[in-house]
C-alpha cells in the first residue's frame, strides 16, 4: 500500500471473490500465507480497508495455478494364474508425495471396464470370477482428487486357465472296454458249450 504518508488499516485477501483472510497493515505491508489451497486455477486480489483519512483501494487480480501432489499407482493380483470361475482380486496401491490420496480407482481389462474400487488407506481392490479363459491385460487408473494428480499403473497380464473337463468320456471308454471284455467272455463261453455238446453227441453216435 502506497501513500504520501504512512497509511493505516488492513488488507483483505480474496480468491475469486472468496475472502481468505484480513491482515492488519504494518509498515505499508500486509502478509498472508496459506497451504490450504486446492489444486486448480486461482485468482487473487488484495483490498485495502483504511482507517481515518485514507481511501480504500484494490489490487489487480493475480492468477495462480496450484498443482496437486504427484501420485504413483501400483497394481498387483492375488494370483497370476487361476482356473476359470475362480475369484481373483486386483489390488491398486496409490501413493502421494505429500500424503495419502483419496478417491477411487478404475480397473480395466484392455479397453473394457471391469469396475471401480474406493481407496481406503491408500488401497483400492476389485474382485471378479467372471474372466474368460485366456490372457487378460489388466490396468488400474487413479482418477485424482482435489489435491492429488491422477496416475496409471503399469499393465499386468492375468492368465485364466480353462476348467478341467469331466471324466465322462474316459468313463465311457472304460465302460465300453469292460462291455467288450464281457462280450468276449460270453462269446468264448458259448463256443465252449457248443463244442462240449458236439463231443457229447459224437460219443453217443459211436456207442449206437
Amino acid at each position: 500500500v502506497s501513500a504520501a504518508t504512512m497509511p493505516s488499516g488492513s488488507v483483505t485477501f480474496s480468491d475469486s471473490g472468496t475472502v481468505l483472510d484480513t491482515v492488519v497493515l504494518s509498515t505499508n505491508q500486509a502478509l498472508f500465507t496459506t497451504s490450504a489451497l486446492v489444486a486448480g486455477s486461482h485468482s487473487f486480489t488484495a483490498t485495502f480497508v483504511p482507517t481515518l483519512q485514507f481511501a480504500a483501494s484494490g489490487s489487480t487480480a493475480v492468477a495462480h495455478t496450484v498443482t496437486g501432489d504427484a501420485t504413483t499407482t501400483t497394481l498387483t493380483s492375488s494370483a497370476s494364474s487361476v482356473v476359470a470361475g475362480t475369484t481373483v482380486t486386483f489390488t491398486a496401491t496409490v501413493v502421494g508425495v505429500g500424503g495419502t490420496p483419496t478417491g477411487s480407482v478404475l480397473f480395466r481389462d484392455g479397453a473394457a471396464t471391469l469396475g471401480t474400487g474406493v481407496i481406503s488407506a491408500g488401497v483400492a481392490t476389485f474382485s471378479t470370477s467372471g474372466l474368460a479363459a485366456g490372457s487378460h491385460t489388466i490396468s488400474a487408473t487413479y482418477g485424482g482428487a482435489p489435491n492429488y494428480q491422477a496416475s496409471n499403473s503399469t499393465a499386468m497380464v492375468q492368465t485364466i486357465t480353462a476348467a478341467p473337463g469331466g471324466g465322462g468320456g474316459d468313463g465311457g471308454s472304460t465302460s465300453g472296454e469292460e462291455d467288450a471284455g464281457g462280450c468276449g467272455l460270453g462269446s468264448g463261453l458259448s463256443t465252449f458249450i457248443a463244442l462240449a455238446l458236439f463231443m457229447l453227441l459224437r460219443a453217443r453216435f459211436r456207442r449206437d
